[in-house]
């Protein structure tokens, strides 16, 4: 088909110079992206020096004591949860997420119900995974 072809054919050195006229237009243009941002920035000498008037030191201990608190991912409850999801989702041969998502999850844990009705107060938690799923997840969170 090549040989028959009416185009010419082309060579290597050809190829090559028809990358080099690209190159040649190329113009590496240097952007700083950061520079928008010069008006956030904050002087760190006089933020240290200023630090007690915006922020009292009991406000800041409060702040240091949450930020050392556990993860919800490495909580007990998110383990046992999680793990009777996925057990409940090879046992009806269906995606784990289709019972509970991990978004769902830690909502679940951050309401802590205690009914089905409250159960369904969860995101994106209907009456039907509530009826379904409701008293084995209500007899897990009664644990905690």
């Amino acid at each position: 088909m090549y040989e028959q072809s009416k185009e010419s054919t082309g060579s290597d050195e050809r190829l090559l110079e028809w990358a080099q006229s690209f190159l040649d237009f190329h113009k590496e243009v240097m952007k700083d992206y950061t520079e928008k941002y010069e008006q956030y920035k904050i002087d760190t000498k006089m933020a240290d020096n200023n630090v007690e008037e915006i922020i009292p030191m009991k406000e800041v201990e409060k702040f240091t004591t949450v930020s050392a608190t556990i993860p919800v991912e490495e909580t007990e409850i998110f383990k046992e949860l999680k793990l009777y999801r996925l057990n409940k989702s090879r046992e009806e041969n269906i995606k784990p997420y289709f019972i509970y998502n991990d978004n769902q999850l830690k909502d679940l844990i951050s309401k802590m119900p205690r009914s089905k009705e409250e159960l369904q107060s969860v995101a994106r938690f209907g009456e039907a995974n509530a009826n379904k799923y409701g008293n084995d997840i209500l007899k897990i969170m009664s644990k905690y």
